[in-house]
């Protein structure tokens, strides 16, 4: 029937521990044996605690606390699971789709509780993200004293995939508020989400173009240190180390691709500002305006730095 009251904060205090002791109880006794089912067990208590909220909703639409804090608590052990039953970048990957889907639920409802949890997904997910992304170049990079370089093929690579997702999430996110206008404030929240996205834009691609140029950089060190221990072991006898015009050479080469990464990265900031200004003057976007301008400025910098 219609409960006779709103719940408190004792009431919602007790649901808090008592889901808390359960999935710790649970949690302690499949650890050893069964640590494979971790996941898929918090991903039923959220489903469980979904089906509670809707069966509350149902019966009554006067307790919104209580409503809400059955969906907090099932977001909750939902993004629990995810970790729990999936590795690597999937998890990443998980949060910043939930991420999405709570926003725009939020947006369409008008519950700023579930924008805020999606808020905090988007944050944990890009964090995620970027320490995948790390960890991938730290994987593949090499130590300079080695012969053996791990090459990665730029922008057809996982951490650029991840960038990627990373910047249709943010564009997601602001298309959600865009489209639902679910706040007085959405005009700056879509502001934030362009600035944030075309930030993760010239992060993804200005990094790819230096992997380009640094492994083909990286490359000549690596001949060139092959050649001295060529020239150093020959039959057993030190002989002269490598010839000072070859040294003469990759100091040169390498010095010119130092300079073609440079221009390369200076074109494409100038081109992307252009078409930023452009975009921002056709859509009336004064974030995209004021970040070409930006840009424009900091590719001059850069260039009288150089």
């Amino acid at each position: 029937g219609i409960l006779a009251e709103e719940s408190n904060l004792g009431d919602l205090a007790f649901l808090t521990v008592n889901s808390g002791i359960y999935f710790m109880t649970v949690y302690g006794m499949l650890i050893k044996d069964h640590d494979e089912l971790l996941g898929f067990f918090a991903l039923v208590l959220a489903v469980i605690h979904l089906c509670v909220a809707y069966v509350s909703f149902t019966s009554t639409t006067r307790d919104r606390r209580l409503n809400l804090f059955l969906v907090g608590v099932a977001v909750v052990f939902l993004t629990i699971a995810v970790p729990l039953q999936l590795s690597g970048y999937w998890v990443s990957l998980s949060w910043l789709i939930e991420a999405v889907v709570l926003i725009a639920i939020g947006s369409y409802l008008r519950e700023q509780v579930l924008q805020a949890f999606g808020w905090i997904l988007y944050v944990l997910g890009m964090v995620s993200v970027f320490e995948d992304v790390a960890r991938i170049r730290y994987a593949n990079s090499f130590s300079w004293n080695t012969t053996e370089i791990a090459h990665i093929t730029p922008f057809f690579n996982s951490a650029f995939i991840m960038l990627v997702i990373a910047i249709i999430a943010t564009y997601a996110i602001g298309y959600c508020y865009v489209q639902m206008k679910a706040s007085t404030d959405w005009k700056k929240l879509f502001g934030v989400m362009i600035v944030v996205a075309n930030l993760l834009t010239l992060i993804a691609v200005t990094t790819e173009i230096s992997l380009n140029y640094d492994q083909r950089i990286r490359e000549l060190d690596v001949q060139a240190q092959k050649a001295t221990n060529m020239v150093v072991n020959y039959r057993g006898t030190n002989v002269q180390l490598q010839p000072q015009n070859q040294v003469m050479d990759t100091r040169e080469e390498k010095r010119a691709l130092e300079n073609q990464k440079t221009t390369v990265q200076s074109i494409f900031w100038t081109l992307y500002a252009i078409l930023l200004l452009s975009l921002g003057f056709m859509k009336r976007i004064r974030s995209l305006r004021v970040g070409g301008l930006i840009l424009i400025f900091l590719t001059a910098f850069k260039g009288f730095l150089m």
